[in-house]
């Protein structure tokens, strides 16, 4: 399990590559992003803090915990009406493999 933690109001997804145009169902498929791997994933964009390994492949990006898939990323992160790292634990029980969050 990997732990990011990035500065708040970054941007995240841009600095990504991902078109949030393109989520559905809040799960991104890896299939349209270059790398796999967590490192590639973060690539360009400030990390305050790493806790695990970053070499480690993700196969999906969930913004919702109960949509995580095994081996996912989770964006722990705020949204509209809830903040998304009180669902961290529950996305480590569906299998992520690692969340991104703006709380330290």
């Amino acid at each position: 399990m990997s732990c990011l933690g990035v500065e708040s109001g970054s941007h995240i997804f841009n600095s990504m590559g991902m078109d949030l145009n393109f989520s559905e169902n809040n799960i991104y498929n890896m299939s349209k992003l270059s790398g796999r791997k967590l490192s590639a994933l973060i690539q360009g964009f400030p990390v305050r803090g790493v806790d695990g390994e970053l070499s480690q492949e993700i196969s999906s990006i969930a913004f919702d915990s109960r949509e995580v898939e095994d081996g996912g990323l989770f964006m722990a992160i705020p949204g509209f009406k809830q903040d998304g790292f009180k669902f961290v634990d529950d996305a480590i029980a569906r299998g992520a493999a690692a969340f991104i969050t703006e709380t330290p």
